[in-house]
């Protein structure tokens, strides 16, 4: 949110569980810690403002981005059975954002 219209975005994956109930942040394979779920309500944006928080908190955390470059977040989804919905749900919430949302395959 904060860059500059000249800056350079560099990608960076944030890996994601689609469940229907929950959406949760995987942790980077350098971090030994718990995902980080957050409850999905129905409809999915009653809850998408909590969702975006958490992951600005997430990368908040990471390292500054090179100089005159800032992070693009790129949502790495993992979606289970069931929750196909709500990955469109999802995709649908964030679409013109400025975060990308990446089907992964299980």
């Amino acid at each position: 949110p904060k860059a500059a219209a000249d800056a350079t975005a560099y990608r960076i994956p944030v890996r994601i569980v689609c469940k229907y109930d929950r959406l949760a942040f995987l942790p980077r394979p350098s971090e030994n810690k718990p995902p980080v779920e957050v409850m999905a309500a129905d409809p999915l944006d009653r809850s998408i403002d909590e969702f975006v928080a958490q992951m600005w908190k997430q990368i908040e955390q990471w390292d500054a981005a090179p100089l005159g470059g800032y992070w693009q977040p790129v949502l790495e989804v993992y979606v289970y059975p069931g929750a196909e919905g709500r990955f469109v749900e999802l995709r649908s919430l964030l679409s013109g954002s400025g975060i990308q949302v990446q089907r992964q395959a299980q």
